[in-house]
C-alpha cells in the first residue's frame, strides 16, 4: 500500500510541472511551438502562453529588426541541470513561437536557416 501511495505522489509531483499549451503543437513532451502569419497575432499569443505559464515577457529582450526577435531562458534554482527555453522567430512560414525544456549546457538551434546558440552559465 506503501508503494502504491508514494507513486502516485510521485506521478502528482510531475504532473504539476508540466508546461500548459492548449494552442501550441507539440514536439516530444519539452518543446512547444505555434505559427502565426500576422505578426499582432503571433506577439500577442506570445505574450499570453509565457503570462499562463507564470513567465514575463521582458520587452528589453524584443525586437522587430531582427528575425530572431526575442530570445530569454530561465533556470530554476531548485532544478540546475534543465533550462526553458523562450524564443520568438520570423522565419518564412510566419512567426514562430518556441518554448523548450533541455538539460543545461550549451545549445545550438537550428531553424529555418537561423542559428541560435544558448551558453551554459555556470
Amino acid at each position: 500500500m506503501k508503494k502504491i501511495l508514494l507513486i502516485c505522489l510521485l506521478c502528482a509531483g510531475t504532473a504539476n510541472a508540466q508546461w500548459k499549451f492548449p494552442t501550441f503543437s507539440s514536439i516530444g513532451d519539452t518543446a512547444f511551438y505555434r505559427v502565426d502569419v500576422d505578426l499582432d497575432i503571433a506577439l500577442a499569443g506570445f505574450k499570453d502562453i509565457m503570462t499562463y505559464n507564470y513567465f514575463t515577457f521582458d520587452k528589453k529582450d524584443y525586437t522587430e529588426k531582427y528575425r530572431l526577435m526575442y530570445f530569454n531562458y530561465y533556470v530554476e534554482e531548485k532544478d540546475p541541470t534543465h533550462v526553458y527555453l523562450f524564443y520568438f522567430i520570423k522565419t518564412r512560414r510566419g512567426y514562430e513561437s518556441w518554448f523548450e525544456y533541455r538539460i543545461n549546457q550549451d545549445w545550438t538551434i537550428e531553424n529555418d536557416e537561423l542559428i541560435m546558440t544558448y551558453k551554459k552559465e555556470n
